[in-house]
């Protein structure tokens, strides 16, 4: 399943740009649809930048990174991280007594469901390296050594340069 991880950081990513867009662009919308109400230019300013720019720079990274295979694996992390976290985060602030809303069992699908394919993919690259090293599920090329590297090599990039005979002056 090499597609998987290209797959799921081009989608993850066009979601990050497309949110982020519409936060740049019309804070009050989406978090009107989710009963937030905000007063004011600084804190209109503030959300637009935090929930429009952070998630249009998120947004451009994994899709950069879809395109890149030595990203992808960094990549992977992200959003298992990211979206694992605001999924826990949501049903911590529901236990917590916070209100729920009906939206909540879609955004918790949402994002529990992307943390569990990045997870998912993260385990099939290190299957797929755990078989000899070939190109893994992330697309880049992997080894079980340190770096990527075999021993021997690692240890001739160590070495320190042996004097010219040719001198510059």
């Amino acid at each position: 399943m090499r597609w998987l991880p290209i797959l799921l950081l081009c989608f993850t990513g066009l979601a990050f740009l497309g949110f982020g867009a519409w936060y740049a662009f019309d804070v009050r919308a989406p978090l009107a649809m989710l009963g937030i109400h905000i007063d004011g230019e600084i804190a209109t300013t503030h959300l637009r930048t935090y929930l429009g720019g952070l998630q249009i720079g998120l947004g451009l990274y994994l899709l950069g990174a879809a395109a890149y295979p030595p990203f992808r694996r960094g990549a992977l992390w992200l959003v298992f991280l990211s979206h694992g976290c605001m999924g826990l985060t949501r049903m911590l602030g529901v236990i917590l007594g916070g209100p729920y809303a009906p939206v909540f069992f879609a955004l918790l699908v949402w994002e529990l469901g992307l943390a569990f394919l990045a997870l998912l993919a993260l385990a099939l690259g290190r299957e797929a390296t755990r078989r000899g090293g070939r190109r893994g599920a992330t697309g880049a090329r992997e080894s079980a050594t340190l770096g990527g590297h075999s021993p021997a090599r690692r240890h001739e990039s160590h070495r320190h340069p042996q004097p010219s005979s040719r001198s510059p002056l």
